[in-house]
């Protein structure tokens, strides 16, 4: 094997095929490579390699066509079906030869992600995993054109045939779709760019994928030697059906394992990765869950579908099922949901809950209305899930009550679902209209109200907290004078001052002064988690001050503040004013709260849907909110951020040049020099 190994390969350098080759591919590759990530500024490499693939239906017909054509053409076959050579290492021989120059052009391609971690953010494990990829499917596909070369003597044929045989690969997940259901289901496990997709877009590393690469690379090597075997006269048959069964029950074992040792994740982000939170809140679950999936498989994203799977597979108490609504009418009456949604169910507790797909991968609108793409901005595929597993297995959930009746504003859509998937459950209440709070109330909220209280009101709240009960007020940004507020506050040792209070030492340059970060206490039970460098985004903030409270068990701690460079444009003075405080006070009724925050723009719902990353205001919101509640959910699973970055190429012309003029020209011209030199011999 060895020596046609050599043979070969020296073939193919001695004449151009192999420098044709090779320049074809490094300069279609570099194409992309220019045109994605180094002028497009995207950071994955495995983005140009998708694209790359096309330039297989021409550069492996070029490399395959004469691998055994031409020995049939020339009668040379005859010398190598007597020789002492076995006919499998003969075809042995001329694949690892066609290999080698693939891997040779390959290897060239593989300086790329390097090139772009040099000027700035790459994905190096995504990227040569995809590389990986990329390289054994071009095995296959040589596999298929020597194959395809042993059938004929006609070098043109071959490559014809090749071409035709490549461009059905390429396109077979859209042509399986033309034929009937059960043969496209079949026929689909064998979607040649669909690996390739996982490894690339996906960030998937698709063992099945890549057994079944190696499979079918083998079967058609296998096959190229039963070809020429027949040839010699030998009977092939029953060992040809043998050894393709046995391939095929190879796939079909590997195709059986769980998704989550098929696909293994290598995403910079973790995104299949479940975490050690939800792991540990599964293997404890007391009672069976239900995942049903309601929508058409067109509509399920794939990165949703591995994620499902993935997370289904972690306990024996937790079943996935897929229904299509459109083959099932009934099913979205059934279960009480739209389409586009994962019902999730506990027959135990007879509670279920709907996620929506938008609530687990967040459309980047901007892009979809502006570009006609479609794309995400994060991924919270396991929040949403954990949280509606945690509420169905729950007898019984908090219930926060909003005020009416006062002006109060509403919640943006961040803040409430933030609390449900917190399966906190929200419901009104007006004050004139009740004899008290209602008791299942686990904290009442007054969210930015512009007019005052009345005295039966105040003490109604009053005796509320007295009783042990739990309050949030958020002040509104105008400062009306509303006295019954104000004596409630001062009770409770708070009294707010008139105008804005900003943080001279701590405001945003590129937005004014009064957009500024507050000061947040390491010690508060509300703040401590915080790192100190984490930044809020506040303006327009009422300040206040701490007075004497009204009892001496009542204790005042805040948790948010401006520092000493703090500045009220209404008094003209610096000095600190209190932003966020929590008014404790234990009682026969267990401990009482009053936590009043003076910023309302903490929950501006423009600074939570766009920058929320970058600011902790809702963090801060939640434990504020929750933070004496009993029979809270503490899961919380941050979603993913998929937001893209883009990279800034420094010299981009001469990096462009590398591959789309140097490495082309220098190994055409070399073999062209080469192969002039041989024929004046």
């Amino acid at each position: 094997m060895t020596a046609v190994y050599k043979r070969e390969l020296r073939s193919y350098f001695t004449s151009m095929v192999g420098y044709v080759v090779m320049a074809v591919l490094i300069f279609f590759v570099g194409i992309y490579f220019m045109a994605y990530n180094i002028f497009s500024g995207y950071t994955q490499f495995s983005y140009t390699l998708l694209s790359s693939t096309l330039i297989f239906m021409v550069a492996i017909p070029i490399l395959t066509m004469r691998s055994m054509a031409e020995e049939r053409r020339s009668r040379t076959d005859q010398l190598l079906l007597t020789a002492p050579v076995s006919v499998w290492r003969v075809v042995a021989g001329k694949y690892l030869a066609m290999v080698t120059v693939l891997a040779m052009a390959v290897a060239v391609c593989s300086f790329c992600p390097l090139i772009i971690a040099l000027n700035g953010t790459a994905h190096l494990g995504v990227d040569y995993a995809s590389i990986l990829a990329f390289f054994l499917m071009g095995c296959v596909f040589i596999a298929v054109g020597m194959f395809i070369s042993a059938l004929t003597e006609s070098q043109i044929i071959a490559a014809v045939g090749t071409f035709a045989v490549l461009l059905v690969l390429y396109l077979w997940s859209d042509l399986v779709t033309y034929l009937p259901d059960t043969l496209e289901e079949l026929l689909s496990a064998f979607d040649f760019q669909g690996v390739l997709n996982n490894f690339a877009y996906y960030s998937v590393f698709d063992v099945g994928g890549l057994v079944m690469y190696l499979s079918l690379a083998a079967a058609f090597v296998f096959l190229t030697v039963q070809v020429t075997k027949r040839r010699r006269g030998e009977s092939v048959a029953p060992v040809t059906a043998a050894a393709l069964a046995v391939i095929l029950v190879a796939n079909l074992v590997v195709g059986q394992l769980p998704s989550n040792l098929q696909e293994l994740d290598i995403s910079d982000q973790g995104i299949y990765t479940v975490s050690d939170t939800s792991v540990d809140y599964l293997s404890a679950l007391e009672e069976d869950v239900e995942l049903v999936v309601l929508a058409e498989d067109a509509n399920i994203d794939p990165m949703l579908s591995k994620f499902l799977y993935n997370y289904a597979a972690l306990s024996s108490r937790v079943t996935l099922t897929f229904v299509d609504p459109v083959a099932h009418p009934s099913a979205l009456e059934t279960y009480d949901a739209q389409a586009n949604t994962v019902v999730v169910r506990c027959e135990a507790t007879g509670k279920q809950r709907a996620v929506a797909f938008d609530d687990m991968l967040v459309l980047d609108y901007m892009s979809y209305y502006y570009y006609g793409t479609t794309s995400y901005t994060e991924f919270d595929a396991e929040g949403q899930l954990t949280s509606a597993v945690d509420y169905v297995t729950r007898d019984t959930t908090e219930v926060v009550y909003l005020m009416e009746g006062h002006g109060e504003s509403s919640l943006g859509a961040t803040v409430t679902d933030a609390m449900e998937k917190a399966n906190l459950t929200t419901q009104t209440v007006t004050l004139l209209l009740e004899e008290s709070v209602p008791e299942d109330c686990a904290l009442l909220l007054c969210n930015q109200p512009t007019r005052d209280l009345t005295e039966d009101e105040r003490t109604l709240l009053e005796e509320y907290l007295a009783a042990g009960g739990q309050m949030m007020l958020i002040l509104p940004q105008s400062g009306e004078d509303m006295p019954q507020w104000e004596t409630l506050l001062n009770t409770y040792g708070l009294a707010t001052d008139e105008g804005y209070v900003t943080d001279l030492g701590k405001y945003y340059g590129q937005w004014g002064y009064y957009y500024f970060c507050a000061t947040l206490s390491t010690s508060s039970d509300i703040t401590g988690e915080f790192d100190s460098d984490a930044l809020t985004m506040l303006y327009a903030a009422r300040g206040m001050t701490q007075v004497e409270a009204a009892r001496d068990t009542i204790t005042v701690d805040p948790f948010m503040s401006t520092s000493s460079t703090g500045y009220n444009d209404a008094q003209e003075a610096q000095g600190e004013w209190i932003l966020g405080a929590s008014c404790t006070e234990e009682t026969d009724g267990g401990t009482a709260r009053l936590t009043v925050i003076g910023a309302a723009t903490l929950l501006d719902e423009d600074v939570l849907s766009v920058y929320g990353s970058a600011f902790v205001n809702l963090d801060l919101f939640m434990n504020a909110l929750t933070v004496g509640m009993e029979d809270v959910s503490q899961i919380a699973i941050e979603s993913i951020s998929l937001t893209s970055t883009y990279n800034t190429f420094t010299n981009a012309g001469a990096w462009s040049a590398l591959y789309l003029a140097v490495l082309p020209l220098l190994i055409l011209g070399g073999g062209l020099v080469y192969w002039i030199k041989r024929r004046k011999r």
